[in-house]
């Protein structure tokens, strides 16, 4: 008596299983720039950046305006040295990083 075994189908996998993998490694990194803001900032500096991120996303993914005008208020409410502290490099109000230039081309300015 032989059976025929039915080929193992596979549920397709879906998108979000396809990004995992990104997603696991955009979370450790988020992790590890936690730590060096920690470790380089304090906690003070760290939470204050925390605090900006989490209404940014509230404003962006949800169109939350309550979140909108929370942050105004805050960014508009931090000191000079905050502002140093949280703003990305190359933007106004940092202190700029010194980066070489290769050999052959103008830096950009």
């Amino acid at each position: 008596m032989s059976r025929t075994i039915a080929p193992t189908r596979t549920r397709p996998s879906s998108r979000a299983d396809k990004d995992q993998p990104l997603i696991d490694d955009i979370r450790l990194l988020g992790r590890i720039l936690g730590d060096v803001i920690r470790e380089q900032e304090g906690q003070a500096a760290y939470d204050l950046i925390e605090q900006i991120r989490q209404l940014s996303v509230a404003f962006r993914r949800h169109d939350d305006q309550s979140a909108d005008k929370a942050l105004k208020k805050l960014l508009k409410g931090l000191s000079g040295d905050q502002t140093v502290s949280v703003k990305p490099p190359g933007q106004p109000g940092r202190r700029p990083t010194p980066h070489p230039t290769p050999r052959g081309t103008r830096a950009r300015g």
